[in-house]
């Protein structure tokens, strides 16, 4: 599990009510099969969940992409909760590695299509099975997690 930190404008530990916290993390599967409970940010920031994909071996990964839907689905739910006007959460792919990202960026922008023909790894043969699993999961194969922030 990562550490939990608080981000305003990329300065870690910062408070105030522009802050981002991190509340949760955790693999696909134990956001679905686990009892999610995040608390509220204290002092009016915005709530995150960390959706951490492929820490385990290959099944391990194939079964955190088949349920990164389903537990993106819940998480936002729960996040839902804790907002007080009507807005949906931002979702940002987090790559290659969780706990010190190179590329953050937010899924369905133009600097998610970029970091796909871009910044992401390609591997020579997988073309077709990447397709697949971004069709099923809006980002690409070869992100590490997905950050999802609750609307303010």
């Amino acid at each position: 599990m990562s550490r939990l930190l608080t981000m305003v404008n990329g300065r870690p530990g910062a408070t105030g009510s522009g802050a981002v916290v991190l509340v949760a993390s955790g693999t696909a599967a134990d956001l679905c099969w686990g009892r999610l409970a995040a608390p509220p940010p204290a002092g009016g920031g915005a709530a995150a969940v960390l959706i951490r994909v492929g820490d385990g071996g290959r099944v391990a990964k194939l079964l955190d992409w088949v349920l990164l839907p389903i537990a993106r689905a819940r998480v936002e739910r729960l996040l839902a909760r804790h907002r007080t006007a009507p807005a949906r959460a931002a979702v940002y792919a987090v790559a290659p590695d969780c706990e010190a990202p190179t590329w953050v960026y937010r899924l369905g922008t133009p600097a998610a299509a970029y970091a796909d023909s871009h910044l992401l790894p390609r591997v020579a043969g997988l073309r077709a099975i990447r397709a697949i699993v971004r069709w099923w999961t809006g980002c690409d194969a070869t992100v590490a997690g997905l950050l999802v922030i609750g609307g303010r």
